[in-house]
Parts: structure tokens; C-alpha cells; sequence
């Protein structure tokens, strides 16, 4: 399990009375993904983002290419862009703007859980 989809699985898992759900633990990333969305956990933007990430990822896993691509890479930070709307995304390398986007999703990631856990604590 990835670091995102421990924290993913945490948030899904505290929005029950009793913990995740077995049956749910086996969710695949997509599936995660949209359950989140589902609760509110993330928006359309993180999502869209994650499963970028994901597509990515993916990709690699199972050794469909040896690199990412200058084309994934703009892929995700299409995704990530309105993430991180303050930061200058036409500036940096590609490498640069792999690893922003990555970044952009993952602080987004923690902001939105830490934003739905604390909604979930003041009902």
C-alpha cells in the first residue's frame, strides 16, 4: 500500500462507525479514489489528480514503459494544476514538474482529509 492510499484508506475508515469496512479494504485505487469523492473526503480536482498519479503509476507497475513521458508528465500536471494554483507551472524542468505535481497532490491530499476529519468532529 502506498503512502496515499494509507491515508486514504484512514479517512474512509474514520468516516465509519466501526473502521473501514472489510469488504471495502479490497478496493483498488480507482475505486478508493471515487469512494472518497463519494464521502466528501476530496473534490473533483484531487481526484482527477489522484488518478492521474495513479495512471502513472500504473504504468510503471506493470513495466509498460521504462520512463514517464514528457506527455504523462503534462498529463499530470494538468491534473494538478488547479492544486496548486499559486505555483508558477510553466517555469521548471519536466523532471521539476513531475515531482510538483506529485507534491501539489499530496499536501491537497492531507489538506482535504485533515479539512473532512475536522467537519466529521464538529457534528
Amino acid at each position: 500500500m502506498t503512502l496515499m492510499e494509507a491515508v486514504l484508506v484512514e479517512a474512509i475508515g474514520d468516516t465509519f462507525a466501526d473502521g473501514m469496512p472489510k469488504a471495502l479494504e479490497r478496493l483498488d485505487w480507482p475505486s478508493l479514489v471515487a469512494l472518497a469523492k463519494a464521502l466528501e473526503l476530496i473534490d473533483a480536482d484531487l481526484e482527477r489528480a489522484l488518478l492521474a498519479l495513479w495512471n502513472v503509476r500504473n504504468i510503471f507497475a506493470h513495466e509498460i514503459i521504462d520512463e514517464v513521458t514528457e506527455r504523462q508528465i503534462e498529463l499530470l500536471a494538468n491534473a494538478a494544476i488547479s492544486l496548486g494554483p499559486t505555483y508558477d507551472w510553466k517555469q521548471d524542468s519536466t523532471g521539476d514538474l513531475f515531482k510538483a505535481s506529485m507534491y501539489v497532490t499530496w499536501d491537497a491530499l492531507l489538506d482535504s482529509v485533515e479539512q473532512a476529519e475536522n467537519r466529521r468532529l464538529a457534528r
